[in-house]
């Protein structure tokens, strides 16, 4: 079962919601003579917001310890559901319900200064100025939130493709290893990725060449029918020593090149 997890950031936007919401409900009556429901427009988006908060709340009941930013998880097989709920649903009537806002609220505000000028002050939305600037502090709240979402998704779609692409990569790798266990693929790959190391010849060892030379990775020796692996250098190593180190580090065991092409390291996101 889902278990709620609340943080200091929560509680205060818990804090403002509520404070938000109460100073609308104290001040129902005099909304009304807006032109557009503003005011139920605000307490719908505070209430949303809320929505948002609490679907993070959630944690996944097999999440791991490493504390991940959320963002990395929004398109991940164990929050689907959530993510669906959110992305798919929420943000985006989020989304259209701000922009919705943004225009009675533009609407309200041009009324109401037609109204000062004929005088007639007692029909206009927003009873005085700071009343106005209330509900413009929310919007700016609101825009600033949407665009940190925003670039949240971008974000965790970047690591989504590129996740899936390293483990496409990493499914290929394995069918190399034919009936020998494969490595497993590490969270904490900062070295080359296995795109990167399917680059590098593989070699059936003959009998002529066995027990002459060994890995110097388990520093075993190289028997018959064995594959390895050969690095730019010219170095040999098991196909499973010389994976497994250089999904950590992208440097030959023996020589210390740097096996980079082009200087970079593909590193997997833990999600």
């Amino acid at each position: 079962m889902p278990t709620i997890r609340l943080s200091c950031n929560d509680v205060f936007i818990g804090l403002a919601i509520f404070y938000a919401g109460a100073e609308l409900v104290i001040a129902w009556s005099d909304f009304q003579y807006c032109s557009k429901p503003i005011h139920i427009w605000l307490l719908i988006s505070c209430l949303i917001l809320g929505l948002f908060r609490l679907a993070h709340a959630l944690g996944d009941p097999d999440a791991d310890e490493m504390n991940e930013p959320w963002c990395f998880k929004l398109f991940t097989s164990n929050s689907g559901f959530r993510s669906c709920i959110v992305v798919g649903i929420l943000y985006p009537f989020f989304l259209c319900w701000i922009l919705l806002g943004t225009f009675w609220y533009a609407e309200v505000e041009s009324k109401d200064a037609d109204l000062i000028t004929t005088e007639d002050v007692n029909q206009r939305c927003f009873k005085d100025q700071q009343q106005s600037w209330y509900f413009v502090l929310w919007l700016m709240i609101f825009y600033v939130w949407i665009i940190a979402y925003t670039t949240s998704i971008m974000i965790s779609a970047m690591v989504y493709f590129r996740n899936r692409d390293i483990r496409g990569q990493y499914v290929r790798l394995t069918e190399q290893y034919g009936d020998d266990p494969a490595p497993r693929l590490s969270p904490h790959m900062q070295g080359l990725s296995p795109g990167s190391i399917l680059r590098f010849n593989v070699q059936t060892i003959e009998a002529s060449e066995a027990n002459i030379n060994q890995c110097t990775v388990c520093l075993e020796d190289f028997r018959a029918r064995e594959k390895v692996r050969i690095m730019p250098c010219g170095h040999k190593f098991h196909l499973q020593c010389i994976d497994v180190w250089l999904m950590r580090q992208s440097n030959c065991p023996n020589c210390k090149r740097d096996l980079r092409a082009n200087r970079e390291a593909m590193p997997l996101i833990p999600i």
